[in-house]
């Protein structure tokens, strides 16, 4: 049989050894680090992809996207068209800093890359990860 010795620590608690436990993942880095992180290279890295891929056909920040529109007529008559809504560039980019920062969680960045420059972004995003994590 094989058994597993684990030393308890009796003097703490369980939420202490909880939350020492919980912190020992920011602990490669100081504070400041990971506040200069979260502020400042994520954002950038999302604005800098969204500014590689912004209008690229087949990229995930189109300037345009089809709507279906429903017109209502006199005794119940309806008709729906496809009409192509501008997307505003502050909404994309909110996604993409999001998605820049769900890539630091995830550890791989999940948009899709169609631009020249959005691939070499995309290495410099993935080279970041693999040495942050």
């Amino acid at each position: 049989p094989i058994y597993l010795i684990a030393h308890t620590d009796k003097s703490s608690t369980d939420w202490e050894s909880f939350s020492e436990s919980a912190i020992t993942i920011f602990k490669p880095f100081a504070v400041s680090s990971w506040i200069m992180i979260f502020i400042i290279i994520l954002p950038l890295l999302g604005m800098i992809m969204f500014f590689h891929e912004d209008g690229a056909p087949g990229s995930a920040y189109p300037k345009n996207e089809p709507v279906l529109v429903e017109r209502k007529f006199g005794r119940g008559r309806t008709t729906t068209e496809v009409v192509n809504r501008p997307i505003s560039k502050v909404e994309h980019v909110v996604n993409s800093i999001y998605m820049a920062t769900l890539s630091f969680f995830q550890g791989s960045y999940e948009q899709s890359v169609v631009s020249v420059g959005g691939k070499i972004h995309l290495l410099a995003i993935a080279s970041f990860i693999m040495l942050i994590l």
